[in-house]
């Protein structure tokens, strides 16, 4: 059930006495009656949409990062690909692969590994812009940033901001041995999603 027509559900009180009667409620105890089934049916909607929303959010959210997985960047990447090319806009993909990622107990690295893929989420966060682009954990040690209306150019401010920060404490990934291979990819003109994500993948191959 959608939500508009869950909300509909709250005029059933007054659309029933209104046929078994041919009227309103005109008394007092009626009124009462009436309001106080339309809120509970009303607080009944609001908490079963937010359960439906909280459960949309799991099946699309990353546990360890609070990123989007894999599955939501491909529901996201058809839909953004199209509205570039309907808007006649730019879209750019960027790629980041952590490399040389510690094993848990490593006694040889002072990071742990899930408090280093924790800090580089909160990186690529940081680094884009909160309302409009989009960033992901595609696997393990790989990561991604959809990034609408912005070109190949435009984008290098990202990919800046992500070394610089990554250069600094309390990232300092090099400190640690740990490398990061960014790839910035300009949508093309009629590329489809797939091929985008293949090229994006290559790009980043290339930065190994």
């Amino acid at each position: 059930m959608s939500l508009k027509w869950g909300y509909a559900l709250v005029l059933v009180p007054w659309l029933t006495e209104l046929a078994e009667s041919g009227r309103l409620p005109n008394s007092a105890q009626d009124l009462v009656t009436e309001i106080t089934m339309t809120l509970l049916i009303a607080g009944l909607v609001f908490a079963l949409s937010r359960e439906r929303l909280l459960r949309t959010q799991m099946n699309d959210t990353d546990s360890l990062t609070g990123l989007y997985n894999r599955r939501r960047f491909q529901d996201d990447l058809t839909r953004e690909v199209g509205r570039a090319r309907r808007m006649k806009s730019k879209l750019t993909m960027g790629s980041f692969e952590i490399g040389g990622m510690p094993r848990n107990g490593d006694v040889a690295s002072a990071m742990e590994p899930d408090a280093l893929l924790y800090r580089l989420a909160n990186l690529l966060r940081q680094s884009t812009r909160q309302d409009l682009d989009l960033c992901y954990r595609l696997a393990e040690s790989e990561f991604a940033v959809l990034l609408p209306g912005t070109d190949a150019s435009g984008s290098e401010t990202v990919s800046g901001r992500v070394r610089r920060m990554s250069k600094e404490e309390p990232f300092a990934l090099e400190h640690h041995g740990i490398s990061l291979a960014i790839a910035m990819t300009e949508l093309l003109e009629e590329e489809s999603p797939d091929a985008f994500r293949k090229r994006a993948v290559a790009a980043l191959r290339l930065r190994k």
